[in-house]
């Protein structure tokens, strides 16, 4: 980390630990659909949800224009669902504090840690939509670097970019030889 950030105190070692280890991975897809289903939109929260193009603009949008929407939207989405689970919790908050009664700790943990990892998933989708805008930039045989199953750590592109780098030359140069595209300089042939 930068020296100079600035950071709050610790928090307890075990949290700290799941966030880590969770934060910039991909949440399975079953996992992610069931904390989803869990924690739904308040009926009285009508904008808490993923706006939709206006179907005049849809129909006027070309095809890579509406995939980049679709994978912003479903962005939004997860979003909301963070919304959603916020919104539940400090409900239960507020609701304790009116009544003057207990909070239900085990269920605002449980909402707190899922919101975490709806979180960490929409990080790890960030972290690929910038792959996503570095690509077209990159010379064409480093195209793979942006691919989703590279590793995002501290650096968007992960710790070990040299050695994804050498394995893509290497990868690249078997690929060329095998496909008969690699340069040879034509033989001279010297007669005695």
């Amino acid at each position: 980390m930068n020296d100079a950030e600035k950071s709050a105190p610790k928090i307890a070692e075990q949290l700290a630990k799941i966030i880590n280890s969770r934060w910039l991975n991909k949440l399975s897809d079953e996992s992610l659909r069931e904390k989803l289903d869990t924690h739904l939109r308040p009926v009285n929260c009508d904008r808490l949800i993923t706006p939709e193009v206006n179907p005049e603009i849809w129909g006027r949008l070309d095809k890579e224009t509406r995939s980049k929407d679709l994978k912003l939207s479903y962005l939004q989405t997860n979003l909301a669902a963070v919304g959603n689970i916020v919104s539940q919790a400090t409900d239960m908050l507020l609701t304790a504090r009116a009544e003057n009664s207990e909070v239900h700790i085990e269920n605002l943990i449980r909402k707190n840690m899922d919101a975490i990892a709806i979180m960490a998933h929409i990080s790890y989708d960030l972290a690929q939509r910038r792959r996503d805008v570095i690509r077209p930039t990159l010379n064409k045989e480093y195209a793979t670097l942006c691919a989703s199953h590279g590793p995002v750590t501290t650096l968007l592109f992960g710790d070990e970019l040299q050695t994804q780098l050498n394995h893509i030359r290497a990868s690249n140069k078997i690929k060329n030889t095998a496909s008969g595209s690699e340069y040879y300089p034509p033989r001279r042939h010297f007669s005695p």
